[in-house]
């Protein structure tokens, strides 16, 4: 029998998070790249402060999304996507729609816009991993 593809809207989205956001979730590189893409905003955070995303808030937001993908190589999958879930979320409701969306707007900066929507992609996609994924397993006695 073949399976026959989704057809309503949940569906295909809880489909593609249980297969496609898995493997986001248990790489170490898409908590990198957040780590990398924060780091790459602070010199031009520092020249316009107004407008950009704190220039000491992403070096803490770079540095913690670093610890995740460093626990995710470590193999602490749940873990780590339960601290990209709050950190993305933090950075979220740090910077909110002023320093994330707004420069793309008035100076076409697309910087910020583009973290902030990797922040609430990393946010759907680590949030789904971390709720719906089986934390320990019962020890085996032998």
């Amino acid at each position: 029998m073949s399976s026959s593809p989704p057809t309503s809207t949940r569906k295909i989205i809880t489909n593609w998070l249980d297969t496609r956001g898995r493997n986001f979730a248990e790489s170490p590189l898409n908590a990198l790249s957040s780590a990398g893409l924060a780091l790459a905003l602070y010199p031009t955070a520092r020249k316009h402060p107004r407008l950009y995303p704190r220039p000491t808030t992403l070096l803490v937001f770079s540095v913690a999304f670093g610890v995740s993908a460093g626990m995710a190589y470590e193999g602490y999958t749940v873990d780590a996507a339960g601290t990209m879930t709050a950190w993305s979320a933090l950075y979220l409701l740090v910077n909110g729609w002023k320093r994330t969306v707004w420069p793309a707007v008035r100076v076409r900066a697309l910087g910020p816009a583009v973290m902030g929507g990797k922040a609430l992609f990393d946010l759907g996609v680590y949030g789904w991993y971390w709720g719906n994924t089986k934390r320990w397993e019962k020890e085996k006695v032998l």
